[in-house]
């Protein structure tokens, strides 16, 4: 979801500007957890479910261009969400390492369960990106999915 006209950096701009009292101008789904350009001063949430493939412990990464915030339920009520990793600063498209802010320690994720996750970015100047990556057991560090996620937004 994707709201137009937004003033400012950083997602508390957003928040205190009241930016997603109404309605988005744009909304859809997507194929993966990572967004195109959508211009200048403009907030972003994503949300959805993720579906862990696999048990085990999970790690993830946040890179956004201005700010980003990943929030990550312990089930799949958005009343349990917290905010597991963010980007203090801007970083460079897939720059995950940049803040030790943007990654997260090891989160066991149970296999056939759904985890509620969103994510708010705010975007001012143009420079824009946002992805959030994850590892899951025995893998490599990856954008997630869209088979992993339901309901994205």
């Amino acid at each position: 979801e994707v709201w137009r006209e937004v003033g400012g950096a950083a997602v508390a701009d957003w928040a205190a500007a009241d930016g997603m009292a109404s309605p988005p101008d744009f909304s859809e789904a997507l194929p993966t957890l990572e967004t195109g350009s959508f211009g200048k001063d403009y907030g972003e949430r994503l949300s959805g479910y993720l579906l862990p493939p696999v048990t085990g412990d999970y790690r993830f990464w946040i890179a956004a261009d201005d700010r980003g915030a990943l929030y990550l339920s312990t089930d799949d009520s958005p009343d349990n969400k917290i905010v597991i990793a963010y980007t203090p600063q801007s970083t460079a498209a897939g720059g995950y390492e940049e803040h030790p802010e943007q990654i997260t320690g090891p989160i066991h994720l149970e296999a056939g369960e759904r985890y509620y996750f969103e994510v708010l970015y705010k975007q001012g100047d143009g420079k824009d990106n946002l992805s959030i990556a994850w590892q899951p057991p025995g893998e490599e560090r990856q954008v997630v999915p869209g088979e992993f996620v339901e309901g994205v937004r």
